[in-house]
């Protein structure tokens, strides 16, 4: 069974990758949104995938996102403790992700 600061890493790591998807289409399809009006959704659709592959191969829950935790606070899937732990590496990693996207010149990564 995985550590508590492995669930923690491992969401860390989904979510940034996720949000890091999203912020640069979003941005993206700002600037030309006709080109991009149909791609967006898939593109997002296959970021969540992957971004949840990722997060349960490395001992994750999956959740990525600080509702999904609550959800499953509430229903008793996952303690206190760990939800705390969850939503703090969700928020940082939303943090970093725009940070790091701000940082590179606002250009993408796509």
């Amino acid at each position: 069974m995985a550590s508590q600061f492995t669930h923690m890493i491992a969401e860390f790591i989904g979510t940034f990758i996720f949000l890091m998807v999203i912020i640069d289409l979003v941005f993206r399809s700002s600037a030309d949104p006709v080109a991009a009006s149909g791609s967006v959704p898939l593109y997002i659709g296959l970021g969540l995938t992957v971004s949840i592959y990722i997060t349960t191969g490395l001992g994750g829950f999956g959740h990525l996102n600080p509702v999904v935790s609550t959800v499953c606070l509430t229903n008793g899937n996952v303690s206190v403790s760990e939800w705390g732990s969850l939503i703090i590496a969700q928020l940082l990693a939303g943090v970093l992700a725009y940070t790091v996207w701000w940082g590179m010149g606002r250009k993408g990564v796509m």
